[in-house]
């Protein structure tokens, strides 16, 4: 380009065809290019379960819910980005896993999601944060990755009560085959969650979602690929005291759906998902 033209009108400018300027910029290479190019979409399913802190001074713990003493799930945590793992028990009173200050991040790995699950225990905070990775980094530790399959109970109750949990969006729940129980109550009570990770198991196990966002009083958007939803309970108050509006996205063949707190909450817009 060896010079711009000033145009009076934007008539002007969209008549003057030969003139309408093109954008360029020049790589490393110095090829020069007229179209940025767009960077890559992160892919959370390559991570570890992660906290990402919105409040300074933000305390995340881990706490046992079971009265049995003998059962104190032990998780491992880091701060520097996985150079360095902590491991800590779920105390019955909490243990501080780690104080973060707003934009810093904690990560999270455990073995469980056989016979001794994580259901006796959960994450608590003192301020807001969301949530980002891969959740069976708490059941198949550094084999996560690959890992698509959830036992029985494995993640019940995990962010129960979590108030300061904002958004799930980015948390992976890749698993294609559920057991019963597995996702029960995991994020009831969350108040201040508005957005669900994506739940893209296609057979739903009985009771699997049982209250799983139950009380989440803020949650408007939930995309749910299931297409078999008749095993026992698996849907029973799993959406119960959401947000009166909101999005619901399903599977484009799926209509057996129904409304209400064990279906699609009544007043959410429905729409069919697009990959």
């Amino acid at each position: 380009m060896k010079y711009l033209k000033k145009y009076s009108t934007d008539a002007e400018y969209q008549a003057d065809t030969k003139s309408i300027p093109q954008v360029s910029w020049v790589d490393e290479t110095e090829k020069v290019e007229y179209e940025f190019p767009v960077p890559p979409v992160h892919d959370y399913s390559q991570d570890y379960l992660t906290f990402v802190s919105e409040s300074d001074n933000n305390a995340i713990a881990w706490k046992r819910t079971t009265d049995d003493t003998y059962f104190e799930p032990t998780i491992y945590y880091s701060t520097d980005d996985g150079a360095t793992w902590r491991g800590v028990y779920a105390a019955a009173y909490g243990e501080t896993i780690a104080t973060l200050q707003s934009g810093e991040k904690v990560m999270v790995k455990s073995n469980y999601g056989g016979y001794n699950s994580l259901s006796g225990a959960c994450f608590t905070s003192t301020g807001n944060f969301h949530l980002e990775g891969n959740i069976m980094s708490m059941a198949a530790g550094d084999d996560f990755a690959t890992a698509t399959t959830v036992s029985a109970n494995a993640f019940q109750n995990l962010f129960t009560n979590a108030t300061g949990l904002t958004s799930a969006q980015n948390l992976v729940l890749p698993a294609t085959t559920l057991e019963s129980r597995c996702y029960e109550s995991m994020f009831s009570n969350c108040t201040s969650l508005t957005t669900a990770p994506e739940l893209p198991a296609t057979t739903l196990a009985m009771y699997s979602y049982y209250l799983m966002f139950g009380g989440c009083t803020s949650l408007n958007s939930i995309t749910c690929l299931a297409t078999d939803i008749s095993a026992d309970g698996c849907l029973t108050l799993w959406l119960y005291g959401v947000a009166s509006t909101g999005t619901f996205t399903k599977a484009s063949s799926m209509t057996g759906w129904t409304t209400g707190d064990s279906g699609i909450p009544t007043g959410w817009i429905v729409q069919d998902y697009s990959a």
